[in-house]
Parts: C-alpha cells; sequence; structure tokens
C-alpha cells in the first residue's frame, strides 16, 4: 500500500491519554487515560458505551478477547461478556463477576483519592492484578477470581523516581501462577514485603516469595524490560562498562545474555512483538534503526528502519515492525529482511506513538498527538487495509 493510495481514516476519536490494549482477538482496543478508559470497536470503527454503574478507572481483556474486566474508583472489580458489546447490551459473566479490591482508604499528598493505574487477567483467567496511585504512594496486589480473596499484596513506597507511563507496575509472567512487581530505590530503598531489593522482583503466588530478581537499567522512572509468553527480557547493566540484554524463562535458574552490549550503554527500550517471535530495542535518541532479535533462536540480530521511529508491529501477514519517520508516513518492515512490506500516510501533524496492523480484523490502529499551539491532543485513528495489503 503506497502513501498515495492511503484511505482517509474510519474514524478519529479525542483521548485522554495513550495507553493502549488490545484484545486477543483484534476486535476492540481499551484505551486508558486521567479522564478513565474508553472501549474502541475497531471492525465498527467506533466507541462502545460502557456499562453501569461506572465510572471505570482502569481495564482489562481475557486471553481470548472475550471478556472485559473493569474497576471503578471504590475497588470493584466486574466482569463482562464482550460479545454483548456490540449490541451495546451488556451481560455479566456466568458464575462469579465480581471481585472487591481492598484498596488503602488513602488521600494523596496532593489531596485526590487513589487512582487505578493497572487492571491485568492472568491469561488462566484466575487471578486479577492490580496496581495504583496515592499522592506519592504506590500499592499492588492480586486476587483470586473465584473466592475474590487477596493473595499478594505489595507496598511501593518511596517511588518519587517511579513512572507513571504505560509500562505496568505489576504484570503476570506466563499463565498466572507469577507476577513481576516494578520495586523502585533510590538513597533508602524498597521495602517490598520485608524485602529490600531494588528493581524488578518475580514473585511465586502459590509459594509466596521471590523466586528471581533484576536490576535493569532505569532512566526517568521506567526500567528496560519486556513482558514475554513464558519470562522477561530485561536490560541490564554490568556495572560501567556493558549493557546485556537478557532473557530469562519460568523454571530456569539464570537467564540467556541475548545481546552482551546494547549500544554501548544507550538507555535500553524493549518492545517484544505480540507473537512472542521477535523482541525489538530501539531509543528514541539514536537514528541507527530498530534491533530485531529472534526469540526462537532462528536467525541473527537484524538492524531494520534506520532514521525511524518504532510504534508497534504488524499481526496480520507477513508481520513485522511499524515504525515512523517525520514525514508523516508509517511504514511496515519484515523482521527477517529488514525490506519495507507497506506504508501509509497517517496524515501531516500527526505524531504516532503507537500502532498496530491487525489481523483480527482489517484494520490499522494508530494513537498519537496533534498539536494544539499551547496543548497536545490525542487521539486515535483508525483506517481500514485493503485487501491486497492484507
Amino acid at each position: 500500500m503506497s502513501a498515495a493510495q492511503a484511505p482517509a481514516p474510519l474514524a478519529t476519536i479525542a483521548l485522554h491519554g495513550e495507553r493502549c490494549t488490545i484484545a486477543g482477538n483484534e476486535r476492540f482496543a481499551l484505551l486508558q487515560g486521567a479522564e478513565g478508559v474508553l472501549l474502541l470497536d475497531l471492525a465498527a470503527a467506533e466507541p462502545v458505551p460502557l456499562p453501569a454503574p461506572g465510572p471505570w478507572q482502569a481495564g482489562a481483556f481475557d486471553a481470548s478477547g472475550q471478556q472485559l474486566w473493569l474497576v471503578d474508583a471504590e475497588g470493584t472489580a466486574r466482569g463482562f461478556a464482550l460479545q454483548a458489546a456490540a449490541a451495546t447490551r451488556w451481560a455479566d459473566l456466568d458464575g462469579v463477576h465480581e471481585v472487591a479490591i481492598g484498596i488503602p482508604k488513602l488521600v494523596g499528598d496532593d489531596g485526590r483519592p487513589p487512582r487505578f493505574h493497572d487492571l491485568l487477567l492472568a491469561a488462566d483467567g484466575a487471578h486479577l492484578a492490580w496496581s495504583l496511585a496515592a499522592g506519592g504512594d504506590r500499592f499492588a496486589g492480586v486476587h483470586a477470581v473465584a473466592s475474590g480473596a487477596e493473595v499478594a499484596h505489595f507496598e511501593l513506597v518511596d517511588t518519587a523516581a517511579m513512572s507513571d507511563g504505560d509500562q505496568p507496575w505489576i504484570a503476570f509472567v506466563g499463565p498466572g501462577a507469577h507476577v513481576v512487581v516494578q520495586v523502585r530505590a533510590n538513597a533508602g530503598g524498597l521495602q517490598v514485603l520485608g524485602h529490600d531489593e531494588p528493581g524488578l522482583m518475580v514473585w511465586d503466588l502459590a509459594a509466596r516469595r521471590p523466586i528471581t530478581r533484576f536490576a535493569p537499567y532505569v532512566a526517568d522512572g521506567t526500567p528496560g524490560y519486556a513482558l514475554l509468553r513464558d519470562g522477561l527480557a530485561v536490560g541490564t547493566r554490568n556495572g560501567t562498562r556493558t549493557w546485556p540484554i537478557v532473557q530469562w524463562r519460568l523454571g530456569e535458574s539464570a537467564p540467556t545474555v541475548l545481546v552482551p552490549d546494547a549500544r554501548g550503554g544507550h538507555f535500553t527500550d524493549l518492545y517484544p512483538d505480540p507473537a512472542g517471535a521477535v523482541l525489538c530495542e530501539w531509543d528514541f535518541e539514536d537514528d541507527d534503526g530498530i534491533l530485531v532479535l529472534d526469540l526462537r533462536g532462528k536467525r541473527a540480530p537484524i538492524t531494520v528502519a534506520a532514521g525511524h521511529a518504532l510504534v508497534g508491529f504488524a499481526t496480520a501477514a507477513p508481520g513485522g515492525v511499524l515504525a515512523r519517520r517525520a514525514d508523516g508516513v508509517l511504514r511496515r518492515f519484515a523482521c527477517d529482511t529488514g525490506a519495507a512490506t507497506g506504508e501509509l500516510d497517517v496524515g501531516a501533524g500527526f505524531t504516532v506513538t503507537a500502532a498496530r496492523w491487525c489481523a483480527g480484523v482489517p484494520r490499522i490502529l494508530a494513537i498519537g498527538s496533534v498539536d494544539r499551539g499551547n496543548r497536545r491532543e490525542w487521539q486515535a485513528r483508525l483506517w481500514p487495509v485493503p485487501a491486497a495489503a492484507r
């Protein structure tokens, strides 16, 4: 698809932030910002009214994309059947559909009540994980879906350096029996369930103990790590000499080094593709390109898309990396050869920060912003994919 043939967007939707989660079947996207959440039907190219009561602060899809869980300001998480969403008639899930999260009844040091940052459902559907902010304090926990019982609670104190960006503060590793928690430390360290360990901690929910820890390289409050299907990829720092990227899998005692020295000291940003086949490393200060690592060990690392910014992935065949340049064109690059395999003109002045070329529905979704002079306006734009380019 050439830039000249690119169609006008099917929809342009105003947002209040850039956090975006796409359902496993790629039918729906959940957009989260300061004003709450918005559910977008990618096939119909329109927002879906959310169920009562609300208002909802965070949400999560199940692995199949057929369930949506939402949490309100009071800490009540409810599960709904997504099949009903197209007709805007919402139905509670059969059986247990509500989990009460015992959130701390605190008012933050900024005078505002707690606000949820994350809500996540384990791949096996057995647990819900959550995190919230109350002023300068951060909390996270895990609840069993069937009983509603709390199985883990983390008090993330001393978090002045913690990023409020789109990376989760807690997330499931593997099917759902383990979570990784961002535990922060400045000079005084961070107390988490009695463990004074900075960085990332993988917690065994059944054993109620950590099984491994990592000290990722951190910049602007964000650690360089990525969630993989069966573990983690972490950008580490070996003293002051090298910056290895390592891969750790559940059940392994030690990580494997994927790259011994990424970018010679540049901050390491890691991005896994939805299929779990490749891991990309890219830094916004570097125009050399996007490093693509084959997690299956079949191909040597390659660098693609020099002069472009990494914004996402294409799940539609043949797949690939999505990247943009200042010319306003979104391009797809093959992960095996680095060749450009498609492009879309996203519009002048629209700066894309996240995108997905979907296989579930023939759509290209881009999240970005437009400069309005004294402010930036966040938008979601949705385009159809011509049949020849699917």
